[in-house]
Protein backbone atom coordinates (compact mmCIF):
# COMPACT_ATOMS: atom_id res chain seq x y z
CA UNK A 1 0.00 0.00 0.00
CA UNK A 2 3.26 2.32 0.65
CA UNK A 3 4.40 1.45 -2.33
CA UNK A 4 1.59 2.21 -4.83
CA UNK A 5 1.21 5.35 -2.43
CA UNK A 6 4.41 6.51 -3.79
CA UNK A 7 4.42 5.15 -7.10
CA UNK A 8 0.71 6.75 -7.83
CA UNK A 9 2.12 9.92 -6.07
CA UNK A 10 5.75 10.37 -8.54
CA UNK A 11 3.72 9.84 -11.80
CA UNK A 12 1.23 12.56 -10.81
CA UNK A 13 3.88 14.62 -10.24
CA UNK A 14 5.63 14.13 -13.18
CA UNK A 15 2.60 14.63 -15.32
CA UNK A 16 2.40 18.06 -13.32
CA UNK A 17 5.80 19.23 -13.84
CA UNK A 18 6.27 17.84 -17.41
CA UNK A 19 2.80 19.81 -18.36
CA UNK A 20 4.50 22.95 -16.61
CA UNK A 21 7.62 22.57 -18.74
CA UNK A 22 5.09 22.59 -21.98
CA UNK A 23 3.81 25.58 -20.73
CA UNK A 24 7.01 27.32 -20.47
CA UNK A 25 8.15 26.69 -24.07
CA UNK A 26 10.68 24.13 -23.03
CA UNK A 27 11.52 20.99 -25.53
CA UNK A 28 10.03 18.40 -23.42
CA UNK A 29 12.92 15.60 -24.41
CA UNK A 30 15.54 17.98 -23.63
CA UNK A 31 13.93 18.56 -20.24
CA UNK A 32 13.64 14.86 -19.22
CA UNK A 33 17.67 13.92 -20.53
CA UNK A 34 18.09 17.02 -18.18
CA UNK A 35 16.19 15.87 -15.04
CA UNK A 36 16.97 12.43 -15.65
CA UNK A 37 20.64 13.28 -15.05
CA UNK A 38 19.61 15.47 -11.70
CA UNK A 39 18.84 14.69 -8.03
CA UNK A 40 14.91 15.38 -9.01
CA UNK A 41 14.91 11.79 -11.29
CA UNK A 42 13.59 8.91 -9.93
CA UNK A 43 12.50 5.61 -11.19
CA UNK A 44 9.13 6.41 -11.77
CA UNK A 45 10.20 9.15 -13.85
CA UNK A 46 12.85 7.24 -16.23
CA UNK A 47 9.59 4.76 -16.46
CA UNK A 48 6.86 6.72 -17.45
CA UNK A 49 7.52 9.90 -18.59
CA UNK A 50 8.93 8.51 -22.29
CA UNK A 51 5.33 7.03 -22.58
CA UNK A 52 4.52 10.94 -22.12
CA UNK A 53 7.27 12.37 -24.94
CA UNK A 54 6.36 9.49 -26.99
CA UNK A 55 2.25 10.03 -26.90
CA UNK A 56 2.23 6.33 -26.50
CA UNK A 57 -0.29 4.81 -24.07
CA UNK A 58 -0.03 1.72 -24.47
CA UNK A 59 -0.94 -0.26 -20.89
CA UNK A 60 1.54 -1.73 -19.22
CA UNK A 61 0.18 -0.71 -15.88
CA UNK A 62 -3.45 0.40 -16.54
CA UNK A 63 -4.32 4.12 -15.42
CA UNK A 64 -7.56 2.47 -13.42
CA UNK A 65 -4.90 0.64 -11.11
CA UNK A 66 -4.52 3.64 -9.83
CA UNK A 67 -8.13 4.59 -9.36
CA UNK A 68 -8.25 1.42 -7.39
CA UNK A 69 -4.80 1.60 -5.23
CA UNK A 70 -4.90 4.75 -4.44
CA UNK A 71 -8.60 4.99 -3.60
CA UNK A 72 -7.85 1.98 -1.20
CA UNK A 73 -5.11 4.28 0.52
CA UNK A 74 -7.18 6.90 0.44
CA UNK A 75 -10.26 5.44 2.13
CA UNK A 76 -7.09 3.08 4.56
CA UNK A 77 -5.86 6.44 5.78
CA UNK A 78 -9.93 7.58 6.65
CA UNK A 79 -10.08 4.92 8.95
CA UNK A 80 -6.94 5.60 10.46
CA UNK A 81 -7.41 9.19 10.86
CA UNK A 82 -4.48 9.93 8.68
CA UNK A 83 -4.49 12.78 6.10
CA UNK A 84 -2.68 11.97 3.20
CA UNK A 85 -3.18 15.55 1.08
CA UNK A 86 -0.85 14.80 -1.75
CA UNK A 87 -2.01 10.82 -2.27
CA UNK A 88 -5.88 12.53 -2.12
CA UNK A 89 -4.69 14.70 -4.42
CA UNK A 90 -3.33 12.16 -6.94
CA UNK A 91 -6.00 10.04 -6.70
CA UNK A 92 -8.42 12.72 -8.09
CA UNK A 93 -6.60 13.23 -11.20
CA UNK A 94 -6.06 9.36 -11.94
CA UNK A 95 -9.98 9.45 -11.28
CA UNK A 96 -10.05 12.15 -13.45
CA UNK A 97 -8.43 10.60 -16.30
CA UNK A 98 -11.01 7.22 -15.70
CA UNK A 99 -13.69 9.85 -16.17
CA UNK A 100 -12.45 11.10 -19.43
CA UNK A 101 -11.78 7.45 -20.63
CA UNK A 102 -8.65 6.73 -20.65
CA UNK A 103 -9.13 3.94 -17.52
CA UNK A 104 -7.57 1.27 -20.08
CA UNK A 105 -4.57 3.41 -21.00
CA UNK A 106 -0.76 3.27 -19.63
CA UNK A 107 -1.24 5.15 -16.63
CA UNK A 108 0.79 8.15 -17.58
CA UNK A 109 -1.98 8.75 -19.44
CA UNK A 110 -2.83 10.99 -16.13
CA UNK A 111 -0.83 13.58 -17.71
CA UNK A 112 -3.71 13.68 -20.45
CA UNK A 113 -5.94 15.28 -17.48
CA UNK A 114 -3.39 18.82 -17.40
CA UNK A 115 -3.05 18.94 -21.34
CA UNK A 116 -6.57 19.28 -21.40
CA UNK A 117 -6.50 21.91 -18.73
CA UNK A 118 -3.51 23.98 -20.07
CA UNK A 119 -3.90 22.81 -24.01
CA UNK A 120 -0.48 21.92 -24.16
CA UNK A 121 1.25 18.80 -25.61
CA UNK A 122 3.58 17.34 -23.55
CA UNK A 123 4.73 14.48 -26.41
CA UNK A 124 8.41 15.51 -27.52
CA UNK A 125 9.24 14.68 -30.74
CA UNK A 126 12.54 12.74 -31.44
CA UNK A 127 14.75 15.85 -33.34
CA UNK A 128 15.78 14.35 -37.24
CA UNK A 129 19.05 15.16 -37.58
CA UNK A 130 21.51 15.90 -40.45
CA UNK A 131 23.98 13.09 -41.03
CA UNK A 132 27.13 15.36 -41.48
CA UNK A 133 27.19 17.08 -38.64
CA UNK A 134 26.33 14.10 -36.60
CA UNK A 135 29.36 12.12 -38.32
CA UNK A 136 31.35 14.93 -37.83
CA UNK A 137 30.95 15.27 -34.40
CA UNK A 138 32.43 11.86 -33.49
CA UNK A 139 35.63 11.18 -31.30
CA UNK A 140 38.42 9.40 -33.46
CA UNK A 141 38.03 5.54 -33.46
CA UNK A 142 39.53 3.43 -31.17
CA UNK A 143 43.60 3.31 -32.67
CA UNK A 144 43.90 -0.13 -31.67
CA UNK A 145 42.20 -3.08 -33.02
CA UNK A 146 40.98 -5.59 -30.61
CA UNK A 147 40.99 -8.91 -32.60
CA UNK A 148 43.89 -10.41 -31.40
CA UNK A 149 42.96 -10.13 -28.07
CA UNK A 150 40.10 -11.60 -28.43
CA UNK A 151 41.05 -14.78 -30.10
CA UNK A 152 43.72 -15.28 -27.33
CA UNK A 153 40.65 -14.74 -24.46
CA UNK A 154 38.53 -16.99 -26.03
CA UNK A 155 41.70 -19.38 -26.22
CA UNK A 156 41.83 -19.71 -22.55
CA UNK A 157 38.45 -18.53 -21.24
CA UNK A 158 35.92 -21.61 -20.05
CA UNK A 159 32.98 -18.86 -20.46
CA UNK A 160 30.29 -19.28 -23.58
CA UNK A 161 29.82 -16.63 -25.49
CA UNK A 162 26.62 -17.51 -27.56
CA UNK A 163 26.30 -15.37 -30.73
CA UNK A 164 22.78 -14.81 -32.26
CA UNK A 165 23.13 -13.21 -35.95
CA UNK A 166 19.73 -12.84 -37.15
CA UNK A 167 18.96 -11.96 -40.39
CA UNK A 168 19.97 -9.12 -41.66
CA UNK A 169 17.73 -8.18 -43.77
CA UNK A 170 14.54 -7.82 -42.61
CA UNK A 171 12.85 -9.31 -39.17
CA UNK A 172 15.69 -9.04 -36.13
CA UNK A 173 14.31 -6.34 -34.32
CA UNK A 174 11.62 -8.73 -33.48
CA UNK A 175 13.34 -12.08 -33.23
CA UNK A 176 16.62 -10.84 -31.15
CA UNK A 177 14.24 -10.98 -28.14
CA UNK A 178 12.52 -14.31 -29.00
CA UNK A 179 15.87 -15.85 -29.65
CA UNK A 180 17.55 -15.03 -26.42
CA UNK A 181 15.00 -16.50 -24.79
CA UNK A 182 15.27 -19.42 -26.65
CA UNK A 183 18.63 -19.82 -26.12
CA UNK A 184 17.84 -19.49 -22.32
CA UNK A 185 15.38 -21.96 -22.38
CA UNK A 186 18.53 -24.68 -23.70
CA UNK A 187 21.51 -23.32 -22.42
CA UNK A 188 20.18 -22.11 -19.10
CA UNK A 189 20.47 -17.84 -17.65
CA UNK A 190 23.40 -16.04 -18.95
CA UNK A 191 25.24 -13.35 -17.01
CA UNK A 192 24.06 -10.58 -19.41
CA UNK A 193 22.90 -10.04 -23.18
CA UNK A 194 24.14 -7.76 -25.08
CA UNK A 195 22.29 -6.10 -28.14
CA UNK A 196 24.65 -4.72 -30.98
CA UNK A 197 23.08 -4.04 -33.42
CA UNK A 198 24.57 -3.52 -37.11
CA UNK A 199 23.59 -2.62 -40.93
CA UNK A 200 25.24 -0.47 -42.14
CA UNK A 201 23.90 -0.67 -45.59
CA UNK A 202 20.25 0.01 -44.52
CA UNK A 203 21.64 3.70 -43.03
CA UNK A 204 20.66 2.25 -39.20
CA UNK A 205 22.16 4.60 -37.13
CA UNK A 206 22.67 4.53 -32.97
CA UNK A 207 23.12 7.54 -31.43
CA UNK A 208 22.39 8.25 -27.36
CA UNK A 209 20.51 4.98 -27.32
CA UNK A 210 18.54 5.93 -30.13
CA UNK A 211 18.19 4.29 -33.73
CA UNK A 212 17.93 6.42 -36.48
CA UNK A 213 17.31 5.64 -40.34
CA UNK A 214 19.30 7.73 -42.71
CA UNK A 215 17.15 9.10 -45.84
CA UNK A 216 19.60 10.87 -48.04
CA UNK A 217 21.27 13.70 -45.50
CA UNK A 218 19.02 13.27 -43.10
CA UNK A 219 18.67 11.00 -39.94
CA UNK A 220 15.26 9.86 -38.86
CA UNK A 221 14.13 8.19 -35.52
CA UNK A 222 13.18 4.04 -36.29
CA UNK A 223 9.93 4.84 -34.88
CA UNK A 224 8.57 7.95 -37.41
CA UNK A 225 9.35 5.48 -40.07
CA UNK A 226 7.21 3.29 -42.09
CA UNK A 227 9.17 -0.08 -40.69
CA UNK A 228 7.99 0.69 -37.21
CA UNK A 229 4.32 0.56 -39.07
CA UNK A 230 4.49 -2.85 -40.48
CA UNK A 231 1.49 -4.81 -39.34
CA UNK A 232 3.56 -8.03 -38.53
CA UNK A 233 6.81 -6.39 -36.97
CA UNK A 234 5.85 -3.27 -36.32
CA UNK A 235 7.15 -1.38 -32.79
CA UNK A 236 6.93 2.44 -31.75
CA UNK A 237 10.10 2.94 -29.43
CA UNK A 238 13.02 4.89 -31.48
CA UNK A 239 15.06 4.50 -28.18
CA UNK A 240 16.96 0.87 -27.85
CA UNK A 241 16.15 0.49 -24.02
CA UNK A 242 12.88 1.51 -24.34
CA UNK A 243 12.79 -1.37 -27.08
CA UNK A 244 13.57 -3.73 -25.44
CA UNK A 245 10.60 -3.24 -22.93
CA UNK A 246 8.03 -2.53 -25.70
CA UNK A 247 9.57 -6.44 -26.83
CA UNK A 248 9.14 -8.07 -23.71
CA UNK A 249 5.80 -6.16 -23.39
CA UNK A 250 7.32 -4.81 -19.65
CA UNK A 251 9.18 -7.89 -18.48
CA UNK A 252 12.70 -6.43 -18.69
CA UNK A 253 12.03 -2.30 -17.72
CA UNK A 254 13.97 0.14 -19.95
CA UNK A 255 15.27 1.27 -16.17
CA UNK A 256 16.99 -1.88 -15.68
CA UNK A 257 18.91 -2.29 -19.78
CA UNK A 258 22.28 -0.45 -19.79
CA UNK A 259 24.03 0.88 -22.54
CA UNK A 260 27.64 1.82 -23.69
CA UNK A 261 28.66 4.96 -25.81
CA UNK A 262 30.17 5.53 -28.58
CA UNK A 263 31.95 7.93 -26.52
CA UNK A 264 33.22 5.33 -23.88
CA UNK A 265 34.01 2.71 -27.09
CA UNK A 266 36.29 5.20 -28.86
CA UNK A 267 37.89 7.47 -26.03
CA UNK A 268 38.01 4.65 -23.27
CA UNK A 269 38.46 1.39 -25.14
CA UNK A 270 38.23 -1.73 -24.58
CA UNK A 271 39.51 -1.63 -20.71
CA UNK A 272 37.07 1.39 -20.17
CA UNK A 273 33.84 -1.03 -21.64
CA UNK A 274 35.27 -3.95 -20.12
CA UNK A 275 35.34 -2.03 -16.71
CA UNK A 276 31.95 -0.65 -17.01
CA UNK A 277 30.18 -4.22 -17.77
CA UNK A 278 31.73 -5.87 -14.61
CA UNK A 279 30.26 -3.13 -12.27
CA UNK A 280 27.19 -3.79 -13.77
CA UNK A 281 24.80 -6.87 -12.58
CA UNK A 282 22.77 -8.95 -14.52
CA UNK A 283 21.11 -6.79 -17.47
CA UNK A 284 20.72 -6.47 -20.75
CA UNK A 285 23.29 -4.10 -22.34
CA UNK A 286 23.08 -1.79 -25.50
CA UNK A 287 25.78 -1.04 -27.84
CA UNK A 288 25.11 2.41 -28.64
CA UNK A 289 27.91 3.07 -30.75
CA UNK A 290 27.24 4.95 -34.25
CA UNK A 291 25.74 1.79 -35.79
CA UNK A 292 22.94 0.43 -37.73
CA UNK A 293 19.81 -0.71 -36.40
CA UNK A 294 17.81 -3.80 -38.05
CA UNK A 295 14.19 -3.10 -38.76
CA UNK A 296 11.34 -4.97 -39.92
CA UNK A 297 11.08 -4.95 -43.98
CA UNK A 298 7.73 -4.97 -45.79
CA UNK A 299 7.10 -7.57 -47.91
CA UNK A 300 5.85 -5.80 -50.60
CA UNK A 301 6.34 -7.53 -54.04
CA UNK A 302 7.78 -6.08 -57.49
CA UNK A 303 9.07 -8.67 -59.65
CA UNK A 304 9.48 -8.17 -63.35
CA UNK A 305 10.63 -10.66 -65.60
CA UNK A 306 10.55 -10.48 -69.17
CA UNK A 307 11.34 -13.20 -71.93
CA UNK A 308 14.90 -13.34 -73.46
CA UNK A 309 18.29 -12.59 -72.59
CA UNK A 310 17.20 -9.81 -70.74
CA UNK A 311 15.20 -11.87 -68.22
CA UNK A 312 15.29 -10.03 -64.46
CA UNK A 313 13.60 -10.74 -61.22
CA UNK A 314 13.52 -8.07 -58.77
CA UNK A 315 11.95 -8.78 -55.67
CA UNK A 316 10.97 -6.51 -52.33
CA UNK A 317 11.07 -7.50 -49.38
CA UNK A 318 13.58 -10.31 -47.85
CA UNK A 319 11.07 -12.76 -46.67
CA UNK A 320 9.23 -12.41 -49.69
CA UNK A 321 12.53 -13.09 -51.94
CA UNK A 322 13.73 -16.21 -50.23
CA UNK A 323 9.19 -17.09 -50.43
CA UNK A 324 9.13 -16.56 -54.37
CA UNK A 325 12.88 -18.10 -54.76
CA UNK A 326 11.97 -21.65 -53.10
CA UNK A 327 8.83 -22.23 -53.38
CA UNK A 328 7.63 -20.15 -56.68
CA UNK A 329 10.33 -20.59 -58.70
CA UNK A 330 11.80 -23.71 -57.16
CA UNK A 331 15.26 -23.01 -56.86
CA UNK A 332 17.17 -24.90 -54.33
CA UNK A 333 20.82 -22.82 -54.80
CA UNK A 334 21.70 -19.59 -55.85
CA UNK A 335 25.64 -17.95 -56.68
CA UNK A 336 25.60 -14.47 -55.01
CA UNK A 337 27.04 -12.74 -57.73
CA UNK A 338 27.80 -9.03 -56.06
CA UNK A 339 25.41 -6.45 -55.01
CA UNK A 340 23.03 -4.10 -56.77
CA UNK A 341 23.51 -1.46 -55.08
CA UNK A 342 24.89 -1.45 -51.22
CA UNK A 343 23.03 -4.16 -49.34
CA UNK A 344 21.12 -5.21 -51.74
CA UNK A 345 22.19 -9.31 -52.94
CA UNK A 346 22.04 -9.90 -56.45
CA UNK A 347 21.62 -14.21 -57.34
CA UNK A 348 22.22 -16.10 -60.30
CA UNK A 349 19.12 -18.73 -59.58
CA UNK A 350 20.46 -22.67 -60.16
CA UNK A 351 20.25 -24.76 -62.62
CA UNK A 352 17.29 -27.04 -61.16
CA UNK A 353 15.44 -23.43 -60.87
CA UNK A 354 12.25 -22.67 -62.96
CA UNK A 355 14.77 -20.37 -64.62
CA UNK A 356 17.97 -21.24 -64.75
CA UNK A 357 20.75 -18.50 -64.82
CA UNK A 358 18.34 -15.13 -64.37
CA UNK A 359 19.78 -12.84 -62.35
CA UNK A 360 17.48 -12.37 -59.04
CA UNK A 361 17.72 -9.25 -57.19
CA UNK A 362 16.72 -9.67 -53.65
CA UNK A 363 15.63 -5.99 -52.38
CA UNK A 364 15.32 -5.64 -48.37
CA UNK A 365 12.60 -3.54 -47.26
CA UNK A 366 14.38 -1.84 -45.16
CA UNK A 367 17.29 -0.96 -47.39
CA UNK A 368 18.38 2.40 -49.13
CA UNK A 369 15.94 5.98 -49.43
CA UNK A 370 13.13 6.63 -51.13
CA UNK A 371 14.85 6.13 -54.60
CA UNK A 372 17.14 3.16 -54.41
CA UNK A 373 13.80 0.73 -55.42
CA UNK A 374 13.74 3.08 -58.61
CA UNK A 375 17.45 2.98 -58.90
CA UNK A 376 17.48 -1.03 -59.07
CA UNK A 377 14.58 -0.88 -61.13
CA UNK A 378 16.20 0.88 -63.97
CA UNK A 379 19.30 -2.45 -64.34
CA UNK A 380 18.95 -4.40 -66.92
CA UNK A 381 21.09 -7.56 -67.17
CA UNK A 382 22.77 -5.89 -64.95
CA UNK A 383 23.46 -2.62 -66.60
CA UNK A 384 22.47 0.46 -64.67
CA UNK A 385 21.87 2.94 -66.90
CA UNK A 386 23.86 6.13 -66.86
CA UNK A 387 22.03 9.62 -67.73
CA UNK A 388 25.20 11.31 -69.52
CA UNK A 389 22.36 14.98 -69.19
CA UNK A 390 22.37 14.44 -65.63
CA UNK A 391 25.70 13.53 -64.71
CA UNK A 392 26.79 16.74 -66.80
CA UNK A 393 24.50 18.89 -64.63
CA UNK A 394 25.34 17.13 -61.20
CA UNK A 395 29.02 17.85 -62.19
CA UNK A 396 28.05 21.68 -63.26
CA UNK A 397 26.01 21.94 -59.73
CA UNK A 398 28.98 20.78 -58.24
CA UNK A 399 31.33 23.07 -59.55
CA UNK A 400 29.60 26.29 -58.47
CA UNK A 401 29.21 24.79 -54.67
CA UNK A 402 32.88 23.92 -54.87
CA UNK A 403 35.24 26.77 -55.71
CA UNK A 404 37.87 24.76 -54.94
CA UNK A 405 37.06 22.70 -58.61
CA UNK A 406 36.92 23.86 -61.92
CA UNK A 407 34.19 22.58 -64.09
CA UNK A 408 37.13 20.16 -66.08
CA UNK A 409 38.04 19.11 -62.87
CA UNK A 410 34.48 17.93 -61.88
CA UNK A 411 33.54 16.55 -65.27
CA UNK A 412 36.39 14.23 -65.30
CA UNK A 413 35.04 13.05 -62.36
CA UNK A 414 31.67 12.38 -63.78
CA UNK A 415 33.75 10.34 -66.30
CA UNK A 416 35.18 8.39 -64.00
CA UNK A 417 31.89 7.53 -62.43
CA UNK A 418 30.67 6.42 -65.65
CA UNK A 419 33.93 4.12 -66.18
CA UNK A 420 33.53 2.42 -62.77
CA UNK A 421 29.98 1.99 -63.67
CA UNK A 422 31.02 -0.11 -66.54
CA UNK A 423 33.43 -1.83 -64.91
CA UNK A 424 31.24 -2.94 -62.09
CA UNK A 425 29.01 -3.98 -65.06
CA UNK A 426 31.53 -6.13 -66.76
CA UNK A 427 32.37 -8.07 -63.42
CA UNK A 428 28.90 -8.95 -62.19
CA UNK A 429 28.16 -10.29 -65.86
CA UNK A 430 31.35 -10.26 -68.56
CA UNK A 431 29.24 -7.60 -70.69
CA UNK A 432 28.89 -3.70 -70.34
CA UNK A 433 25.15 -3.85 -72.39
CA UNK A 434 23.99 -0.44 -72.86
CA UNK A 435 26.87 1.23 -70.35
Amino acid sequence: MINQLLAGVHIASWAEAMALGARLGLNTRMLFDLVKNSGGTSWMFENRVPHMLDNDYTPYSALDIFVKDLGIVTRESSSLKVPLHIATVAHQLFLAGSAAGWGRQDDAGVVKVYETLTGVKVEGKLPVLKKEVVLQSLPPEWPLDPIDDIHRLNQSNSKTLVVLDDDPTGTQTVHDIEEADAAVSLLGEMDAWIICPFFLQGGRYTIKDIHYVADSDWLVPAGDTEFARDASFGYKSSNLREWVEEKTRGRIPASTVSSISINLLREGGPDAVCDTLCNLQKVWIISTRLDALGNASSCCLLCSAKSGADSLVLLKGGITSSDLATKALEAKCAKVVGQALAGIPLWQLGPESRHPGVPYIVFPGNVGDSKALADVASIQRGVTKFNVNTEVRKAYMNSLSNPKQDLVHVMASAKEAMKAVVAEKMRLFGSSGKA
